[in-house]
């Protein structure tokens, strides 16, 4: 913590620490030189597939972003809403954001890459922010619980041993419920003209 309040330490001097402060434990903990080593690697074991997963994730955004393939699903799936009533753009908002973060499993980068789009459509519109706001968080937020390109979902189930699979039945209708509630938020949102 002191390092990132005062120094402003990233994720290179984090890493690097917390290595420092494993082989300090181990060494503290008389494993020894080999000791050391050996837990290391079993702990990297564990960990490796799910490290894997987020790379494979991050490698998925990074090909549609870099191939400039990110703007053109946006402004495809933003450009049919801009000529819906409002109710409806508010509810077709929701399943856009839910659809674009299979693209982009990033919540702060869907933000980035969606608001400067939507802000000034709802605005047009006369659909106040904060719906088009909430529209964003529910249509991102739901269906994270389950895409394939979100790398944190992909290490939590590869570190608990859970397969996808099985993660997707158990996750869908919950999900789902959820994902009806929030249309239903925003439809009552939109009908209160909330501000």
């Amino acid at each position: 913590m002191f390092g990132v309040l005062r120094y402003g330490w990233g994720f290179d001097q984090m890493s690097g620490l917390f290595l420092v402060m494993g082989i300090a434990v181990g060494l503290t903990g008389r494993l020894g030189i080999t000791g050391t080593a050996e837990a290391f690697v079993e702990g990297f074991k564990s960990m490796a597939f799910a490290a894997l997963m987020v790379g494979v994730a991050r490698a998925i955004f990074v090909v549609l972003d870099e191939g400039r393939i990110v703007d053109t699903i946006i402004k495809t799936l933003v450009s049919p809403l801009s000529h819906l009533p409002v109710w409806l753009f508010a509810l077709g908002m929701t399943g856009v954001q839910s659809l674009i973060g299979v693209a982009v499993p990033s919540s702060t980068g869907q933000a980035t890459l969606t608001l400067p789009i939507l802000v000034p459509v709802s605005d047009l519109l006369g659909l106040s922010r904060q719906v088009t706001v909430l529209s964003y968080q529910y249509g991102n937020g739901v269906f994270y619980l389950f895409i394939p390109t979100a790398g944190a979902l992909m290490a939590m189930l590869a570190t608990a041993g859970i397969g996808f699979d099985k993660w997707v039945k158990f996750a869908v209708p919950p999900c789902l419920a959820l994902f009806a509630l929030s249309l239903a938020v925003i439809g009552l949102a939109v009908a209160i003209g909330l501000k």
